[in-house]
């Protein structure tokens, strides 16, 4: 859901799916802000491989959720027109980072469960 919404209120052109998508430009521009909360979803999808095979995940949870943290520290994100604008969170950032959160405890719960 979070990757059809603007992660930014200041930005009406951009949603989850361009951050996805350029997030890795972070490493280039050696933006070490974006290019480690970019890295989270890469550990994500990890955890959604691993959950699949019903292997344990806390551990790739837990990473993912640290290097997500990372996000709030991006000051200025680079537009289109050349410039930059700064960062203001909108819906669909916190529901990138209430992600990384939910998963890890819903396989807290599968596990005590089984």
């Amino acid at each position: 859901l979070s990757l059809f919404l603007p992660p930014f209120n200041n930005t009406n052109d951009v949603y989850g799916f361009n951050c996805l998508l350029l997030g890795g430009l972070g490493i280039i521009f050696l933006s070490p802000f974006m290019a480690l909360a970019w890295l989270a979803n890469i550990f994500y999808f990890i955890n959604l491989y691993r959950y699949r095979k019903n292997r344990k995940t806390i551990g790739f949870s837990i990473l993912a959720i640290v290097l997500s943290l990372f996000a709030f520290g991006i000051e200025k994100i680079p537009m289109h027109s050349g410039g930059n604008t700064n960062v203001v969170f909108g819906l669909g950032f916190i529901l990138w980072i209430l992600s990384f959160l939910i998963f890890p405890l819903h396989n807290i719960e599968k596990q005590q469960n089984e």
